[in-house]
């Protein structure tokens, strides 16, 4: 039954007046749908009697059982999760709070402007840490979980780009491409202790040095030579064999080996150094024979 609308010269009746009461107070039985409508260029203006939040305006279900609240200082309490359709949740200042249930955004975005942070259980912290730039707070992790080893776990690509410039697998393997293709160089793990480049894909270094432990250097020592460091040496193990293409000549010192190819088991070449032995074989026994 709708209220009923008084007019100039009515009688209110006991039940009528009980209808507002009822709807007002929110007393069991009270099926009459009810709204406030706000006069234009007007406000909603509920005022409560302090601003210390020990008073709040609250809604309940008919458990009654509180659904939503807002307190004298301004905090919001809600039962389940916030969901949003449309629009976004814009957090000026202060912050938000959720203690359970969750944050569901359907549509629209959550904009978190300033320095503002995102705190996780309580430990766990994330914020702008400049432009551009999230960081996470001291001490704290990033942890990624892929469903399978050759899922994607991270990516990234620059804004146009057709294909990712830089992935990471379920499995640790690590993807890098030009971005307009697919990845073309995979490193990974391939097998106990061992770091492997896929089948196909080569590894260069343009300057500097490749260091093995703490003392042995290889680098470039100028065209088309790889130079060991000062005291380092090359040892061949037992049953191992050292063979050139080509003409079969090895070339001992700087120098060029004379044209030609060897039509036996090969030749070493050394460069002449007059006045010198410019080659020298030592036995087993400890026997020197030198060749100059």
């Amino acid at each position: 039954m709708a209220l009923v609308t008084v007019t100039a010269g009515n009688t209110a009746l006991a039940t009528d007046l009980n209808q507002i009461v009822n709807h007002l107070q929110g007393a069991s039985g009270s099926t009459d749908a009810w709204h406030f409508r706000v006069v234009a260029s007007n406000n909603l203006l509920i005022t409560l009697p302090e601003a210390a939040g020990a008073q709040k305006v609250s809604i309940r279900d008919s458990a009654p059982t509180e659904i939503w609240a807002v307190n004298s200082d301004g905090a919001v309490t809600q039962a389940s999760s916030l969901t949003v359709t449309s629009g976004g949740v814009t957090v000026t200042a202060g912050g938000v709070t959720i203690t359970a249930g969750g944050l569901t955004v359907s549509a629209g975005n959550v904009a978190i402007p300033g320095a503002q942070t995102v705190t996780l259980g309580g430990d766990v912290a994330f914020s702008r840490g400049a432009a551009n730039r999230l960081d996470l707070g001291a001490g704290d992790a990033l942890t990624i979980q892929a469903s399978a080893t050759g899922n994607t776990a991270l990516s990234a690509y620059t804004t146009g780009d057709g294909e990712v410039r830089f992935l990471v697998y379920g499995s640790g393997d690590i993807l890098w491409g030009s971005g307009a293709a697919a990845g073309d160089v995979q490193l990974g793990r391939g097998a106990a202790n061992r770091l492997s480049l896929a089948s196909g894909d080569s590894f260069r270094i343009d300057a500097g040095e490749l260091q093995m432990g703490a003392d042995i250097v290889l680098s470039r020592g100028g065209a088309n030579m790889l130079l060991l460091a000062t005291g380092d040496r090359l040892a061949l193990g037992d049953g191992a064999s050292f063979s050139t293409a080509g003409t079969n000549n090895i070339t001992l010192l700087e120098g060029t080996a004379p044209s030609g190819t060897a039509t036996d088991a090969g030749s070493i070449y050394v460069a002449d150094v007059a006045g010198t032995t410019e080659l020298r074989f030592v036995d087993s026994a400890g026997g020197v024979s030198n060749v100059t």
